[in-house]
């Protein structure tokens, strides 16, 4: 059995608007049908080197997430898929349909790629371009995937639909339709939301399924959220959050732990609390993920004043979390810990450093927004 493994590359595709990668963590995209990448020379040649025992070059950046400690892509797939190199099926089984950068949100974290409100910001102000891949239009889909696609419906189990954000797009219904037409409501439902909009369509859709999971990407609350994640009116998610937990459903909290999101941790976490508080039979669970693209927004780009203030946040934040571990499934607290670990342990970039500062003294100019006030602390200290 091979040393290195990960089932991804045998059952997975990422579509994006642009292209096809073999997962989120992978560097290489090809723009292609989905029968076309099953079949590319690209994912045979990883197949290959992960049988061999070795590890592909687009795999590396689990490998190092994983030596600092965190979840990677390729531990989540491991969790999820009981497959080894003897076991695992040459079959796709898992979509992730990103098929559409549609978004009403323009957050800090994410690419144009993601979201058509950040490409946009990006061509209205071109001294942004030096930060992102900008992309050839604001909005874009991706149309090469529509009569593959439906070959890979009857038999496929999983569906993540995210974007873009995915309760605006409107190919997806489409999609349920199709699948609850081919009978295949066995197949697993993930929706991952920006919550910033209900639609009563899709809603309604995925009542006839048999597992439905929510994810809620919230990386703050209050002012923070409104900084973070450009578009949110927090009233506004907070009443459309209350609505996502009444339906019953599975939900998870996913938070991008970067140099932003890190300052204010522990008002999510109290936050977090509440929620389940107010929900207290609704399943629940909090996940965390560290935030590498772009790297200059990265944690540990920090420099010591902030990094004091971002470990405060963390330990009250494992200390909150630590406290309703038995109501809610925290599968952060081990990202956390070592987050924790590698911010002392780590020296600064000044380079990453310099492009932080840079990049947000320019974001705050364009929309307005001012870091020392959202966080209370000065972003030049």
């Amino acid at each position: 059995m091979s040393k290195f493994f990960c089932p991804l590359p045998w059952i997975h595709q990422f579509i994006q608007a642009d292209g096809i990668k073999m997962c989120c963590s992978s560097n290489t995209k090809i723009n292609v049908t989905p029968t076309e990448f099953a079949n590319s020379d690209y994912i045979k040649t990883v197949k290959k080197i992960i049988t061999n025992g070795d590890i592909p070059p687009d795999c590396q950046s689990c490998v190092q997430l994983e030596k600092q400690g965190y979840v990677s892509t390729r531990t989540l797939a491991l969790n999820d898929w009981n497959y080894d190199i003897d076991t695992v099926p040459s079959e796709t089984q898992y979509l992730d349909l990103r098929h559409s950068n549609l978004c009403n949100f323009s957050c800090r974290t994410c690419e144009p790629a993601f979201s058509s409100e950040l490409a946009r910001e990006i061509f209205n102000y071109s001294e942004l371009k030096k930060y992102y891949a900008v992309t050839s239009d604001t909005h874009i889909e991706n149309k090469l995937i529509r009569s593959d696609l439906a070959d890979l419906l009857p038999t496929v189990k999983r569906i993540n639909f995210t974007g873009g954000e995915p309760l605006l797009i409107k190919e997806n219904i489409r999609v349920f339709e199709e699948l609850i037409a081919l009978g295949n409501t066995d197949c697993e439902i993930l929706i991952t939301t920006n919550g910033s909009v209900i639609n009563n369509k899709i809603l309604e859709l995925v009542e006839k399924f048999n597992s439905v999971h929510w994810t809620i990407s919230i990386d703050g609350v209050g002012p923070t959220a409104e900084y973070i994640r450009n578009g949110t009116i927090w009233e506004k998610l907070q009443h459309n959050i209350d609505q996502i937990l009444l339906l019953g459903h599975s939900v998870a909290f996913n938070t991008v732990l970067s140099a932003y999101s890190v300052l204010d941790l522990s008002s999510l976490a109290r936050f977090f609390k509440a929620q389940k508080e107010k929900f207290p039979n609704q399943p629940l669970e909090i996940w965390c993920a560290i935030c590498n693209i772009p790297d200059f927004l990265n944690p540990q780009v920090l420099t010591d004043k902030l990094k004091d203030k971002a470990l405060k946040e963390i330990d009250q934040t494992l200390t909150i979390l630590t406290d309703i571990e038995k109501q809610v499934h925290v599968s952060s607290l081990g990202t956390l810990n070592s987050l924790q670990k590698n911010l002392n342990d780590c020296i600064i970039n000044e380079t990453l450093l310099s492009k932080f500062i840079e990049y947000t003294s320019t974001m705050d100019k364009i929309r307005n927004q001012n870091f020392n006030q959202t966080f209370g602390i000065e972003l030049l200290s």
